[in-house]
C-alpha cells in the first residue's frame, strides 16, 4: 500500500487509483472474449505465467472478491488478519459470546 517503502519493494507501488481503472479496464476486455479465445490464450502461456494468473486469483479472492473461494486456486491467508485492529475487536467478540 502506500505505507510501504520502496527500499523495501525494490521499487515503487502504482497508484491505487490508476491500478483501479486498468484492471477495470483489463475485466471488461475479458469479459468480451469467448471462452475458447481466453483458452486459447492460457493454453500458450508458459508454465511460470499460469502461475502467476492462479496466485493473482487466489489473492483477489482473498483480498478484494472476498467470500469468493471457489475463484481461488489455493489458500491464502488475508492481510486482514494480521492487523492488530481485527484481531482485538475478534478477541472482544469471543469474550461477549461465552455464556457466564
Amino acid at each position: 500500500g502506500s505505507t510501504e517503502y520502496a527500499v523495501f519493494n525494490l521499487g515503487r507501488t502504482p497508484d491505487p487509483d490508476l491500478l483501479a481503472k486498468k484492471m477495470k479496464e483489463m475485466a471488461e476486455l475479458l469479459g468480451q472474449m469467448e471462452i475458447q479465445e481466453v483458452e486459447k490464450a492460457f493454453d500458450a502461456l508458459a508454465v511460470f505465467d499460469t502461475r502467476r494468473i492462479m496466485n493473482f486469483m487466489t489473492m483477489m479472492s482473498s483480498e478484494v472478491l472476498v467470500g469468493r473461494v471457489d475463484l481461488a486456486y489455493g489458500t491464502r491467508v488475508s492481510s486482514a488478519s494480521f492487523q492488530a485492529k481485527a484481531k482485538a475487536q475478534a478477541t472482544q467478540e469471543e469474550v461477549q459470546a461465552k455464556p457466564i
